[in-house]
Order: structure tokens, then C-alpha cells, then sequence
């Protein structure tokens, strides 16, 4: 499903705000709304989740390569950060 927010080269932090539904592009809020639509089973667990998204740059102000849905533009990012 496209996303029209995911057309065009915005930060990944707003990027990211979209697809979740915040308001909010900060570090922290973006976090936060992560942690209010998941559970983890330990601390070190969510952690090392919230570390790997950051490591990514999800919540980064680099521009995304848009790609019209979050499942094509995270895959775009992923391949990047493997090379």
C-alpha cells in the first residue's frame, strides 16, 4: 500500500513519525511510540531493539530513498547499511 509520505526525500525521523503515527519526529517520542505498539520480554531485549533501529538511522535526519511504502524504503536502507 503506498504511502504518500514515502514519495518523496524527507528524513527518516519524519519518515518514521508517519509511519507510526507521531506527531513527533524526536529521538525519544519516536521511542516511545515504538514502545506503546510492542512488548518486549526484558529490558536488555528492548534495548538492543530500540539500538538496532537507531543503528539503522530510523530516527536520523538523513533523507530516505522513497520507494512509496515503508516495506520497500526500509528494505532500500537495509541493503544500504550491508554493504
Amino acid at each position: 500500500m503506498e504511502n504518500s509520505a514515502l514519495t518523496k526525500a524527507v528524513p527518516w525521523a519524519e519518515a518514521t513519525a508517519n509511519i507510526l503515527g507521531s506527531s513527533s519526529t524526536s529521538d525519544k517520542d519516536l521511542a516511545l511510540a515504538i514502545l506503546s505498539k510492542t512488548e518486549f520480554s526484558s529490558t536488555e531485549e528492548k534495548d538492543r531493539i530500540l539500538a538496532g533501529i537507531r543503528w539503522l538511522g530510523l530516527f536520523s535526519q538523513e533523507p530516505i530513498i522513497p520507494r512509496g511504502n515503508p516495506l520497500d524504503t526500509v528494505s532500500i536502507l537495509c541493503t544500504i547499511r550491508s554493504i
